[in-house]
């Protein structure tokens, strides 16, 4: 029942000059207020133009009904603005504070019936969704600290370099289809940039919800992620966490995606009650769909000896996975078709050894698709992956061309799986990825090292510095067992000295071109 709001507001001086209408309840304004500036640290991925975050409107009337009165005041009374675009099933309205404020936020502890009762639900709603995994939120409280002064100095320092010098600003490809490249061709990766006022306050509510042990621990409803206060913090924030005293090290999942792709290619994956339990008259709707046993492990991993490198009996299939209710039969049909008679030893090949991505960047390059860095390089990959079948006859669509020529079969099943809805494919590597990390390898620790202490961040999973072998293993034995392939694990330290080495980095960065 806590609202995270900026310290130097000059909010009641606003109210004075600026009388709200009968009925006014502050509360109200100061929950969109806080929407305002914390939807940025609960959603990372949250795209934000100028300033402007995203709010929903059926969000905000399920608080409360009269909504639209505080929107109203707020925007006539110049305390925020908006930005007018709203695309049906795609982006809500976005808004931003117009009034000036500081670096630093309060805690504004909620007392009227309404909103408490609100805030209560929301929270008994959340924790409901991690009722399976509460021994993991259980951590964060018994010893997870940060070293709030030395982050602040940096974020400070950052910000310092980063203002009026957009060359030094963090930013994402996005891909625009309406953009120009320097061929004159449509379609070209554009850069998204990430405002440092913006992540400034980001990393400071992080801290802060850290310290008063507001955790936002849940469940995602797709992709059945686990996400929290560590998942949301800035990964170079993460270099000042300690967990008594001892450090910690993050233990990632290599190339998790294209590496999860390769269970996909198992047959057995996609043996469903769908197929099993259907009726002789094929009608779809009378399909049964039983809860399915848990399968036993016969075998699974690729034999060094074997010369077909089969993939056989994986632990893991599609009916455990709550995304099977999305999948017809007749697409499990159409997949299982691709897989017959079909060998992945190429692609297995470049996945198992941990190299697809330079395998794939030598390609482009040969091509002639520049690739500067490794994010162009990790963009065109998820063009590969996850744009529609449809996208592969336009002209920008060589890399999803030049995957498909080189890799067929793997194409052939990627293809089967977005037929019918093009961001499945996303949606269920997501949600592998969350059963094997939370339900296999989370609840597998607990039960052999309840000591040790664990935090997942989707495809990693942090540690201490102690525990890092142990935790290895654990993740190496998992993920062959239900993957059918050895994964590749990437182990780096979390330390202050990262973050300054990025920092000095801004600064070299920043002396040359003011050279």
């Amino acid at each position: 029942m806590k609202l995270f709001i900026p310290k130097d507001l000059p909010l009641g001086q606003h109210l004075q000059t600026h009388v709200p209408f009968n009925g006014f309840e502050k509360e109200k304004l100061l929950y969109i207020i806080h929407l305002i500036v914390n939807l940025p640290v609960y959603n990372k991925q949250l795209t934000i133009i100028d300033g402007f975050v995203p709010i929903s409107a059926r969000a905000l009337q399920d608080v409360f009904t009269d909504y639209k009165k505080y929107i109203d005041y707020g925007l006539q009374s110049g305390l925020f603005a908006c930005d007018e675009v709203y695309v049906s099933n795609f982006k809500c309205k976005g808004y931003k504070l117009l009034l000036p404020y500081g670096k630093h936020y309060t805690i504004y502890e909620v007392t009227t019936f309404h909103m408490q009762k609100h805030l209560n639900a929301q929270y008994r709603k959340q924790q409901k969704t991690i009722k399976h995994y509460r021994f993991l939120e259980e951590w964060f409280a018994n010893g997870l600290t940060i070293d709030a002064k030395a982050a602040q100095a940096f974020l400070e320092e950052e910000l310092a370099l980063k203002q009026g010098n957009i060359s030094l600003w963090d930013f994402k490809l996005v891909y625009d289809y309406q953009a120009i490249d320097v061929t004159g061709r449509k379609g070209d990766y554009v850069k998204q940039y990430k405002q440092p006022d913006l992540q400034y306050q980001q990393g400071m509510l992080s801290m802060l919800r850290l310290q008063e042990g507001s955790y936002g621990c849940l469940i995602s409803e797709n992709g059945k992620r686990f996400h929290s206060v560590l998942t949301n913090m800035r990964s170079v924030l993460r270099n000042f966490l300690t967990y008594n005293g001892e450090p910690l090290v993050s233990i990632d999942l290599k190339n998790s995606q294209p590496y999860l792709i390769s269970l996909l290619l198992q047959p057995s994956f996609w043996d469903s009650q769908k197929i099993k339990k259907a009726k002789k008259n094929k009608n779809e709707r009378e399909f049964v769909c039983k809860k399915p046993k848990k399968a036993k492990v016969l075998h699974s991993f690729i034999s060094n000896t074997s010369s077909t490198n089969q993939l056989v009996f994986p632990l893991l299939h599609i009916d455990l996975l709550a995304i099977h209710k999305c999948i017809s039969y007749f697409m499990l049909l159409e997949i299982k078709k691709t897989l017959v008679d079909t060998r992945f030893d190429a692609y297995i090949e470049k996945v198992q050894k941990g190299v697809l991505y330079e395998y794939l960047q030598t390609l482009f390059e040969a091509e002639g698709i520049p690739v500067t860095d490794r994010k162009i390089l990790k963009s065109a990959v998820f063009q590969v992956l996850f744009t529609p079948n449809q996208f592969i006859g336009q002209k920008e669509a060589a890399p999803k061309r030049l995957f498909r020529n080189h890799f067929p079969e793997v194409y052939a099943v990627l293809k089967a799986i977005k037929k019918e809805q093009s961001n499945l494919l996303p949606l269920l590597l997501q949600e592998i990825e969350s059963y094997i990390m939370l339900e296999v390898v989370a609840k597998k620790m607990r039960k052999l090292h309840p000591k040790v202490p664990l935090f997942t961040i989707h495809d990693s999973i942090v540690t201490t510095a102690a525990n890092q072998l142990l935790v290895e293993q654990v993740m190496q034995e998992v993920f062959t067992d239900y993957v059918g392939v050895p994964p590749t694990l990437a182990t780096e330290a979390l330390a202050p000295e990262h973050a300054a080495k990025y920092l000095n980095e801004l600064r070299e960065k920043n002396t040359l071109l003011a050279s």
